[in-house]
Formats: structure tokens, sequence, C-alpha cells
């Protein structure tokens, strides 16, 4: 079991109430008490309920979460932003996410099945990422709204808003 400890502030007595622990950088601790959930920095209180099968830290004011086999992402408020239908997703900066899907209805999506796709919080398509061109360390920062793309070692931004490409 683990616990959370303010080292500023050490209590006598710590209790040891959670199966895991993950990093964090805001207010909200992802902890697993059978599931996964989170509570507050401060106060220690189950803010989002332990139900997920997995999580990720929030990143600003959302989370990636799965839920029966499927990621999507919940704000603070534990509200779907993006639903729940996705086999892979990661954040990356701009309130932009990397997904992927076993399977695809659409004829148009199921060509680009070598591709992960990247999308906005509404789940809309901004564009594709070649899943061979996809490196987890590539630095997608986000300057002046436009992040870096790249596919086939060529380089370009994207405009995070409207998703016009400037090569």
């Amino acid at each position: 079991k683990w616990a959370i400890v303010d080292l500023d502030n050490i209590k006598s007595q710590i209790s040891f109430l959670y199966d895991d622990v993950m990093e964090f950088t805001g207010d909200l601790i992802p902890v697993k008490m059978g599931d996964w959930g989170y509570i507050d920095r401060t106060s220690r209180r189950i803010i989002i309920p332990c139900s997920y099968k997995n999580v990720l830290p929030f990143n600003g004011e959302q989370a990636a979460v799965e839920q029966r086999k499927k990621w999507g992402v919940i704000n603070t408020k534990n509200e779907k932003i993006i639903k729940s239908v996705y086999d892979f997703i990661q954040p990356i900066p701009g309130g932009l996410y990397i997904t992927w899907k076993d399977e695809y209805s659409d004829d148009i999506l199921s060509y680009y099945s070598d591709y992960f796709r990247v999308i906005n919080t509404e789940g809309h398509l901004l564009y594709f990422v070649r899943k061979e061109d996809y490196n987890s360390n590539f630095p997608y920062a986000v300057f002046h709204n436009h992040t870096a793309i790249h596919e086939k070692r060529k380089y370009g931004l994207i405009d995070i808003n409207t998703g016009v490409v400037v090569p």
C-alpha cells in the first residue's frame, strides 16, 4: 500500500490507503483503490471516483482515462470531453491528442490504418502521423498555436486551431 506525505507538514500518523499512486503536477493526484481515480492534493478527498481501469495524470484541465478497454478524456469535474472509443491515446501540448483505434468503420479512415490520428479536445481530426514516424520523445511543443509535425524525415508546422499545415 502507498501513502501520500507532505514533506513540509509530516503528521505523526500516516495512513497507507492506496494500491498505487502516479506522478502528478497539478492539484489532482491519480490514485488506485481497486480501480483508478483522483484525489485532491490538499484535502486528500476523492474528487473523481476510482472507477477507471487506467488513467494518466491531468494535463492542465484534462486527463486520459480507460474504461471498458477504451480510452477517452475527462475534465476535472469527471465530465467526458472525448468519448472513450480509442485503443490508444496520448496527450501532446496544445490540448491535442495522438489516438489510434483497431477498427474504423469509415472507408476513408480505414485507408489510413497505418497512421495515428491527431485530434483536438472536441475530437476533430487535425492530421495523421504515420505509425513508423511517431516518436513519443518528439518535442510536440506548441508556439503561437502551431506545433511541429513530421513525416518521412520532413518537418512542418500545423495550426492547432484550423489544421492548416505550413511546410
